[in-house]
C-alpha cells in the first residue's frame, strides 16, 4: 500500500488516531485526507497532507506545509461522448490530489513515498517561532500587583524571576524587599492581574524617580506621566502554516465559571508542589501575573477569528514544550468557560480553542462560591464532551453574586468566610456524590489536589 485517501472527519484532537496515522507514515505510507474551513482531524495532523477545495488560480496548487488547495469548479467528465462540469466537494478533490501522486509515485520507482512527498512540499517546510526570554523584567525590579496577590507574591518568592527584589505592600503602603541587603532600583513593573480596574498607583509622587511600566486593564491609561509606560503581552496571532502539531506531554487544563475564582492562586500552588516533586512542569497562563514567575504569558485575544487560533494556539504551546525536556504542561485558560452576569459574550471561546487542539488529561474546574449547581451541572456535562478523563471542582474563596458584576469600576472581590465554603462543599458533594470530586483551595495548599493527580497519572 502506497497511498491512503480518508474522507472523513474528528472535531476534536485524537492521540490514539494520530499514533495509527503517525504509524502508517512511518511504513512509507502516504495519508491524503479531505478537509473544510474548520480545524478537523486527520487533515490537520501535522503529517498527514491536507486537501481543500477553494476558488485558486490553477487546477491544483500547493498552498503550505502539507496543505494543497484544490479548484472547486474547474472539472469536467465525459460520459456517453458528453461533457459535463462539475463543482467539486473537499472529498472528491482529495480523491483527485490521491490520483495525481499516485501517478508521481508510479514515475519514481526508485524514490521512497516519503522523498517524493517532501520534494512536492520543499518550498512549503514549516515556519519556527522565536521563543523570547521574558522582556518584561529588568534588573533588580520591583512589582506592583493587586493587594491579595501582593500577599501570594511575598508567600511564592522563591518561585520568583530572581530579577524581582521586593513587592509593594498595600497595608505598610510601602515596597518590602526580600533580602534585607537593598539593592539600587529605578524599574517598576505595575501587574494588574485581576478584571477589577484601577488606576496606577504608579503614578504617585514616591515613585517618580522610578522608570514605570504597567502590564494589564487599567483606569485612565492616558494618563499624561512622560515615565509611564502601558506594555502588552505577546498575542498568539501570527503568521504560521496551518496544522495541528502534537502535544505529548500530559496536560493539566485549569477553567472557570465566572471571574477571579482564583486560578492563577490554583496554578501556582500547584506547580510549587509539582516542582517539590521532581516534576518538571511548563505553565501557560493569560495572567499577567504569570511573567514574574517565567510562565509562558500570553494576551487574552481581543478577537476571536476561527480557525486561525486554534492553529496559533496549538503553534505556541508546541514550540513553548519543544526540547524543553518537561514533565507536564499546566494551562490557565483565561476568561471563563460560560458567561456570567455582565461577562463578556466571547466567554467561551479561548476554552473551546484549546479544546480543538489539545487533548486535556485533567480540567480542574474552578467556582465562586454561590454560583448556581445547575450551571455548574450544565458546564461539567459539556466538558465531558470533550473525553477528558478526569473533571475535578475546585471551589474558590471568591463570592459570587450580582454586586460583584455590577461594580462600576469593574469586578468586584468579595470573599466567603471559612464557613461558607464548608458548607457550600457539602452542598455540592450532596448533589454530585461520587460523579465528581470536589476540593477547596485548603486542599490545594495542603497537596491534596497534587496528591490525587500523581495517584492518577503515576
Amino acid at each position: 500500500m502506497d497511498i491512503i485517501n480518508l474522507s472523513l472527519k474528528l472535531d476534536t484532537h485524537s492521540k490514539e488516531f494520530y499514533e495509527l496515522c503517525e504509524l502508517a507514515i512511518s511504513k512509507d505510507i502516504i495519508i491524503i485526507a479531505a478537509a473544510d474551513n474548520e480545524v478537523s482531524y486527520p487533515a490537520d495532523f501535522r503529517d498527514v497532507i491536507k486537501v481543500k477545495c477553494e476558488n485558486c488560480s490553477t487546477d491544483i496548487c500547493v498552498s503550505g506545509y502539507k496543505e494543497i488547495i484544490v479548484h472547486n469548479e474547474r472539472w469536467k467528465f465525459t460520459l456517453q461522448n458528453k461533457e459535463y462540469n462539475i463543482k467539486l466537494s473537499s472529498s472528491f478533490a482529495c480523491a483527485a490530489v490521491s490520483g495525481k501522486i499516485a501517478l508521481v509515485l508510479e514515475a519514481s520507482p526508485f524514490s521512497t513515498n516519503n522523498d517524493i512527498v517532501n520534494g512536492i512540499f520543499k518550498e512549503h517546510y514549516p515556519k519556527v517561532l522565536n521563543d523570547e526570554d521574558n522582556e518584561y523584567l529588568k534588573e533588580s525590579t520591583l512589582l506592583i500587583t493587586s493587594p491579595r496577590s501582593s500577599e501570594m507574591i511575598f508567600e511564592k518568592r522563591k518561585l520568583l524571576n530572581s530579577l524581582i527584589i521586593g513587592v509593594f505592600d498595600w497595608g505598610k503602603k510601602d515596597i518590602i524587599f526580600f533580602k534585607d541587603d537593598k539593592k539600587k532600583c529605578d524599574y517598576l513593573l505595575e501587574i494588574n492581574d485581576t478584571e477589577w480596574k484601577r488606576r496606577p498607583i504608579s503614578i504617585q509622587k514616591k515613585f517618580s524617580n522610578y522608570t514605570k511600566c504597567c502590564c494589564g486593564e487599567f483606569l485612565d491609561t492616558k494618563i499624561q506621566d512622560s515615565d509611564l509606560q502601558f506594555i502588552k503581552l505577546k498575542s498568539h496571532y501570527k503568521n504560521i502554516d496551518q496544522f495541528i502539531s502534537p502535544i505529548t506531554l500530559p496536560v493539566f487544563e485549569i477553567v472557570s465559571i465566572g471571574s477571579n475564582s482564583s486560578k492563577f492562586l490554583l496554578q501556582t500552588t500547584i506547580f510549587q508542589q509539582l516542582e517539590e516533586k521532581g516534576i518538571s512542569t511548563q505553565c501557560i497562563t493569560y495572567n499577567p501575573l504569570g511573567i514574574a514567575f517565567d510562565f509562558k504569558t500570553f494576551e487574552y485575544p481581543e478577537k476571536f477569528v476561527y480557525p486561525d487560533l486554534t492553529y496559533f494556539i496549538n503553534a505556541d504551546v508546541y514550540e513553548t514544550i519543544k526540547e524543553k525536556n518537561k514533565d507536564l504542561l499546566l494551562i490557565n485558560i483565561g476568561g471563563s468557560i460560560r458567561k456570567v452576569g455582565k461577562m463578556q459574550d466571547d466567554s467561551r471561546e479561548l476554552f473551546r480553542a484549546y479544546n480543538k487542539t489539545i487533548a486535556a488529561d485533567v480540567l480542574l474546574l474552578c467556582i465562586s462560591y454561590g454560583i448556581n449547581i445547575t450551571t455548574i451541572q450544565e458546564e461539567i456535562e459539556k466538558m465531558y464532551s470533550y473525553k477528558v478523563p478526569y473533571i475535578a471542582i475546585v471551589i474558590s474563596d471568591n463570592k459570587w453574586d450580582l454586586s460583584t458584576v455590577e461594580s462600576s469600576g469593574g469586578v468586584k472581590q468579595i470573599f466567603a468566610t471559612n464557613e461558607e465554603i464548608e458548607s457550600f462543599k457539602k452542598l455540592l458533594v450532596g448533589y454530585f456524590g461520587d460523579q465528581i470530586d470536589i476540593f477547596d483551595l485548603n486542599d490545594a495548599r495542603t497537596g491534596k489536589i497534587v496528591n490525587k493527580l500523581l495517584d492518577l497519572y503515576n
